[in-house]
């Protein structure tokens, strides 16, 4: 089998491997996790 695909829960696109060294057990490719932060400080 290939590599495993790990896919963002919010878009289902692909998060990339080099992310998920940086940020072990991240469930968010780049863009829906910035879009998370700045709603969460939009609402803070």
């Amino acid at each position: 089998h290939g590599i495993p695909v790990y896919l963002c829960e919010a878009c289902g696109n692909p998060v990339p491997e080099a992310r998920r060294k940086i940020f072990p057990g991240v469930t968010l490719c780049v863009e829906c996790q910035a879009y998370q932060e700045r709603q969460r400080k939009h609402y803070a």
